[in-house]
């Protein structure tokens, strides 16, 4: 079944504009993301200490997540091209370039207000895999990032329509996995932690972001400008992503460590 990746278009005199999934997504992400921060943070940040830390969150996703793609996928295509790093309507976003941003956003808020920066990274833990869920449900739309060949395809019937799988849905996986699973898991965490152990949502939520993006990597398919780095398997991705893992451990040792003292 094939989706149409533009949700609708807008015209204005005599200019059309086309809304896509995918932005949509963003969209919504953010300001759900917004909505739950407001509720969850308010024991430790004011309302618009809340919306300034996801003014700053915003523009972190955004630049970060297209530097890291232009220097993490593409950086020679956009060293002779460099009008087109602007160019983030033709695709390209990094989770890995976001999420630094994103990092960078939270120790800047965090300097500006005097707030612990684990408590704010918590907060940012608690909702991100809300965005995640949905930006991987529109990569699915668009019809990018997909997974490797099925050995058989696959038919079912959802939602009254026909589905066929020919390769690995990968960007549901994903959607399952780093969205909805750790959104739940993440939500969890925060209640019954976040106030006595500061980053320990933080800490969870990149050890178990690393645990399942490594794994779903193996079903699918790198980009095909850079393909598999060593041993038929290995990708940018798992390589981007291994050292989250290790930021995640050092962060729930230093939460524990905290707590006991």
């Amino acid at each position: 079944m094939t989706i149409d990746p533009v949700a609708f278009t807008i015209t204005l005199a005599g200019f059309s504009f086309a809304v896509h999934w995918y932005s949509l997504a963003y969209i919504v992400g953010i300001l759900l993301g917004w909505a739950i921060m407001r509720k969850q943070g308010r024991w430790f940040l004011s309302a618009q200490q809340v919306d300034d830390l996801v003014f700053y969150g915003t523009i972190g996703i955004i630049l970060g997540g297209r530097l890291g793609y232009v220097l993490f996928y593409n950086p020679a295509y956009y060293m002779e091209n460099p009008a087109e790093i602007l160019a983030v309507w033709k695709g390209g976003m990094s989770f890995h370039g976001g999420f630094i941003g994103v990092m960078l956003a939270m120790i800047f808020f965090s300097w500006r207000t005097g707030a612990s920066v684990l408590r704010v990274a918590d907060l940012g833990g608690a909702v991100i895999p809300l965005g995640l869920m949905l930006g991987r449900v529109a990569n699915y739309v668009n019809n990018e990032l997909g997974g490797a060949p099925l050995k058989h395809p696959v038919e079912m019937d959802f939602l009254g329509m026909a589905w066929t799988f020919t390769h690995h849905p990968s960007q549901l996986y994903q959607a399952a996995l780093e969205g909805l699973f750790l959104l739940i898991v993440m939500q969890i965490i925060y209640s019954l932690r976040a106030p006595k152990n500061p980053g320990m949502v933080a800490g969870a939520f990149c050890v178990l972001y690393a645990v399942v993006r490594i794994a779903v990597e193996f079903v699918r398919l790198p980009d095909a400008h850079i393909g598999y780095l060593a041993w038929g398997w290995l990708t940018m991705g798992q390589v981007l992503t291994a050292p989250l893992f290790v930021m995640g451990v050092v962060l729930i040792w230093l939460s524990v460590r905290e707590r006991r003292a």
